[in-house]
């Protein structure tokens, strides 16, 4: 199980590359984010699978990932599956998904932001049971949508029972 999914928008590419290195200098594991699989049959599956394969989930928030539905799916899928989940608030753009429990990290310097992100990983475990795990996966592993927006609505709809987000 790696330690961190990375959710960024394609044009914040550096910054999580960026981010994705000073962290394995620190010795942690980060999911390899195939920037490709979107758009193809079963990329809602390959995601989901990758981020349940992980302990917490990093957002890097600005305004280009506040108008992503991928970055949406990907939020709601690390909060299903109970991630910890952290946001980096790389500009000023107000966060927009409902409050769940997440810990917002500075970006004061990346080894401050490297640094926070250890600390909130210490100790975090995801509690999920298998049973329950395997209940949420099997779900998005079933859609057959390409488009993002379509993934995003039919996530709202199966997860949340609504077309709007929870």
């Amino acid at each position: 199980m790696n330690d961190i999914f990375i959710s960024y928008n394609k044009s914040d590419h550096e910054f999580a590359q960026d981010l994705t290195l000073s962290l394995q200098e620190k010795g942690m594991s980060c999911a390899d984010r195939d920037q490709t699989i979107y758009g193809r049959k079963g990329w809602p599956g390959e995601v989901g699978t990758a981020i349940s394969n992980c302990h917490c989930h990093v957002l890097i928030w600005t305004k280009q990932a506040s108008i992503s539905h991928i970055i949406e799916f990907e939020w709601h899928i690390a909060t299903l599956l109970e991630r910890k989940l952290l946001v980096i608030a790389a500009d000023a753009t107000p966060f927009r998904f409902p409050t769940f429990d997440f810990v917002t990290i500075e970006t004061e310097s990346p080894e401050a932001t490297v640094m926070q992100i250890r600390k909130e990983l210490k100790g975090h475990h995801p509690t999920l049971t298998e049973e329950r795990l395997e209940s949420i996966t099997r779900k998005f592993r079933r859609f057959n949508e390409t488009k993002p927006a379509q993934v995003t609505r039919k996530m709202r709809i199966i997860y949340f029972g609504k077309k709007n987000s929870p």
